[in-house]
């Protein structure tokens, strides 16, 4: 019987593997494993699987918004608005979160070569009902507009690293627009 259900966690990471390849063009979720020995001898390979996305914070953003506008998943921001980066680290095979007891750090990379540091935390703030990593950016009123190529990758203590990638489809990818928000508050 351990040898079936080690046969299927194996099965099971190289089918998502195989599927993460073959679904070219689509979200991208690089993965790199570690190795490691069943008691029947059997390799099993240790695989991780990034998933993340964006959401408006509520930095510069009216009180009356900040109920129905916060931390709701978007792509299009203004300038002076802040990106909120979400990502959920796992194991491939077995769907287990990890959280920073398991992982050296989580980044955020912007095409343009900035890069900020995730955090595993509560969330929201003050009535949780999840866990997991986040970072912000308040996007400079004079950046660039258009659309932002960003990566999300998870480096474990032992050094085994996964990346997240958005799809590659112009109107679902992080888009700055022209317009401006206020500053609000110092």
């Amino acid at each position: 019987m351990k040898r079936t259900r080690d046969f299927v966690i194996v099965a099971a990471a190289a089918g998502l593997a195989s599927l993460l390849t073959a679904c070219g063009g689509g979200s991208t979720n690089q993965v790199k494993g570690n190795s490691a020995t069943t008691e029947q001898g059997a390799v099993v390979k240790t695989a991780l699987m990034v998933q993340a996305d964006t959401v408006f914070g509520t930095k510069n953003m009216v009180d009356a918004d900040r109920a129905t506008k916060s931390c709701v998943l978007a792509n299009r921001y203004p300038r002076n608005s802040q990106v909120v980066w979400r990502a959920r680290v796992a194991d491939a095979a077995t769907g287990t979160a990890f959280d920073d007891s398991k992982l050296d750090s989580v980044v955020v990379k912007l095409a343009d070569g900035q890069s900020f540091p995730m955090k595993y935390g509560p969330h929201p703030k003050g009535n949780p009902t999840d866990a997991f990593w986040a970072v912000s950016w308040t996007i400079p009123v004079d950046y660039p507009t258009g659309t932002v190529n960003y990566t999300v990758t998870a480096t474990t203590k032992d050094g085994l690293t996964a990346s997240f990638e958005p799809f590659k489809v112009a109107p679902s990818l992080l888009t700055i627009t022209n317009d401006v928000v206020p500053t609000i508050g110092a």
